[in-house]
């Protein structure tokens, strides 16, 4: 039970820094790679936030996985 606990804490915190980076105004001039309106988009700044976000939440996705996987048997 604490390791899921652990686990939505970790998914919680990677989110809300991830989000923070995307959210926030990067680099003046820093190009828009995909336009979602006329202005809000995804900046190329916006891209290695969102894999690393990606790549942490898979990360304790497989965690979650594998402690319900022990907890069964």
């Amino acid at each position: 039970m604490v390791d899921r606990i652990l686990m939505t804490i970790a998914i919680v915190t990677h989110t809300y820094l991830a989000a923070a980076f995307v959210l926030t105004d990067g680099p003046a001039g820093n190009p828009v790679i995909l336009k979602l309106s006329t202005e809000h988009g995804v900046h190329e700044s916006d891209v290695p936030a969102l894999l690393v976000w990606a790549i942490g939440v898979a990360a304790v996705v497989a965690l979650w996985i594998r402690a319900r996987g022990k907890s069964e048997s």
